[in-house]
């Protein structure tokens, strides 16, 4: 198969969707005050960064940056060392679709969902996202299909198929490509599972753990993929993989008694029977309950995800599948693929999942203090508030303020994803330090509560309206020559940190990473079960505010030493503190 590419951009254009503004940048001078960073502004520092700036080309990039931003933002792959992809993917866990209950029938659907959706999104008949009337970026949802990571040497690649074809199947650690010849075929659904059927009959024992490779660490990923490819067949197979369409795991001896169960074995059970480097698994269990994962580093940000994940359950429960008749024999063209890999490289892969898996304990709570209901009638946003319970909670246990950094979407401008905001702010310090040491609630209470909810939105708008230190950091290293990268990474790092020591900047870690995503009934739970998190100190968590309930999935980090379950507790009786003061504030008025 050619290795041609259906794009090289990171967001792509499709049919009339409305282009949102591009974000805007700072002025040079400003860039200098650090603001991000908490940068006791004055002359001679400013001076000093001013210095380090031009002496490190970062000024000249910035100048650059200024005329080419949109055209930098599609070509720069930020996500390229994001490979230790059970942490940074999710799993986002499907309704039940009642009418489907076999595993042959569920991944059938499944497929030809996907294959609509994808449709659906080239023609532009899917309907714009929007926020407060205003456009969002639709260039990531292209990324769902026939879009898949390269590891090869150093270079790390999103690569785009322009095929539509070929499905890769998990079975038992078993590989396959099923070659669709016409997804139009009047047969299709019958030619699919006669497929699928067959493949389960060459599967009656596990094969070797092939999956386990495209999960460790990056610079593990660099280090086995470099080895693989030094085999014809390895490489052969690894070029196929870069075409695939979409992937379908299957687990036909797994039969989860509920969604959460299915969640769970989906993400952290069997490492081995994914492909990892697939922009979107589809992951059926023997009695048709299902799971997607998406691959955050094939750029699926967390409300990308859930609503195609939404649009792709919509379609299957509309699709009438064909039962397979016991005598029909058609099915569509396959090949297994072979592999020649050194034990060595699968004991690599395993030393580093073995150190993230969070064993033997409950990862999603339902937390029924209080639900978006009660908030919107006391015209309180709920967010901040989860926020300064959740800060409330980490300080009694840590003794100290935790910086809570939280995801926020920044799609209402062009080529922009993500940036994570520290809700952490002093207004909600102030606010935790009396509300950890009172009994009794007052109106003077009650005051500081609203001024740690009014921080937090200040400072996320403001950290909407521009963009970041740390993008523009990250895009400066990854469009610079190795040479160039490796002395201002040096000088760089060497003035922030020569700062940090003199008290006059903040270089803040993450502590706590929160996400928020947009809700979609068809999806009830989404994120990282049975995962521990290496880049955090504490913990990291989805949470989804529901009417009358909160759903949280939590992802302990490697050292943090207290359970989930007495977490919760804590957490849930903080909330209703809150909502106890929050309904007090009536009688504080009257």
């Amino acid at each position: 198969m050619a290795s041609s590419k259906r794009s090289q951009l990171i967001y792509e254009r499709h049919a009339d969707y409305e282009i949102p503004p591009l974000i805007p940048l700072l002025p040079i001078e400003e860039l200098y005050h650090l603001e991000e960073l908490k940068l006791r502004s004055n002359a001679a520092t400013r001076t000093f960064i001013k210095f380090v700036f031009q002496l490190s080309g970062l000024t000249r990039f910035y100048i650059r940056l200024q005329k080419n931003l949109e055209q930098i933002l599609q070509s720069t792959n930020m996500r390229g060392r994001a490979l230790y992809l059970p942490v940074v993917s999710a799993t986002l866990a499907l309704a039940d679709d009642p009418q489907k209950n076999s595993l042959l029938e569920r991944s059938a659907s499944l497929i030809r969902a996907c294959r609509s959706f994808y449709s659906d999104i080239r023609s532009g008949k899917l309907e714009q996202d929007r926020w407060k009337g205003k456009p969002l970026e639709m260039g990531q949802y292209p990324n769902f299909f026939a879009a898949n990571v390269v590891v090869d040497g150093k270079r790390i690649e999103l690569f785009k198929s322009p095929h539509d074809h070929q499905i890769l199947v998990m079975i038992k650690n078993h590989a396959y490509l099923i070659d669709i010849e016409d997804w139009k075929d009047a047969q299709f659904d019958f030619k699919f599972q006669k497929t699928l059927q067959r493949i389960a009959e060459q599967c009656a024992t596990s094969g070797e753990p092939v999956g386990l490779l495209s999960a460790p660490a990056s610079l593990t990923q660099i280090k086995i993929f470099k080895e693989l490819r030094k085999n014809c067949e390895n490489l052969q197979n690894l070029e196929r993989l870069q075409h695939v369409f979409v992937t379908l795991c299957l687990e036909p001896d797994l039969h989860p008694r509920t969604t959460e169960e299915a969640y769970r074995l989906a993400h952290s059970a069997n490492f081995s029977n994914r492909w990892w480097h697939s922009s979107l698994q589809i992951v059926v269990f023997g009695n048709g309950k299902s799971c997607l994962i998406g691959n955050f580093s094939a750029y699926l940000d967390g409300n990308v995800m859930m609503r195609g994940t939404a649009e792709i359950q919509k379609r299957a429960r509309q699709i009438q599948v064909q039962i397979l008749p016991p005598s029909f024999d058609q099915s569509f063209p396959l090949k297994k693929l072979s592999w020649r890999v050194p034990k060595k490289l699968y004991q690599l892969a395993q030393k580093d999942l073995q150190r993230i898996k969070d064993r033997n304990q409950q990862s999603v709570f339902e937390l029924k203090a209080a639900g978006s209901a009660f908030f919107k009638e006391k015209k309180i946003s709920a967010i901040p508030v989860f926020v300064i319970a959740l800060h409330a909670t980490i300080k009694q246990f840590t003794g100290r303020h935790p910086n809570i950094h939280q995801f926020v979407s920044l799609s209402h401008y062009r080529c922009m994803d993500l940036t994570t905001v520290n809700v952490s702010t002093a207004q909600v310090k102030a606010f935790v330090e009396q509300f950890n040491n009172r009994q009794h609630f007052s109106p003077a209470l009650y005051a500081k509560l609203m001024d740690a909810v009014r921080s937090q939105k200040e400072i996320i708008a403001r950290r909407r309206q521009y963009l970041s230190f740390a993008d523009i950091l990250t895009l400066f290293f990854l469009n610079a020559s190795p040479i160039k990268r490796s002395g201002a990474r040096v000088l760089i790092l060497f003035a922030l940190r020569l700062l940090k020591s003199l008290h006059l900047l903040t270089l803040e870690k993450r502590e706590v990473l929160i996400s928020h995503p947009a809700l979609h009934p068809e999806v009830p739970l989404v994120g990282r079960p049975g995962i521990r998190l290496p880049y955090v100190k504490y913990l990291g968590l989805h949470y989804q505010i529901w009417p009358e309930k909160i759903v949280i999935t939590y992802m302990p980090a490697i050292h943090w030493s207290v359970s989930n379950e007495i977490f919760t507790q804590k957490l849930e009786a903080n909330l209703r503190r809150l909502k106890e003061l929050i309904a007090s504030a009536t009688q504080f008025s009257s």
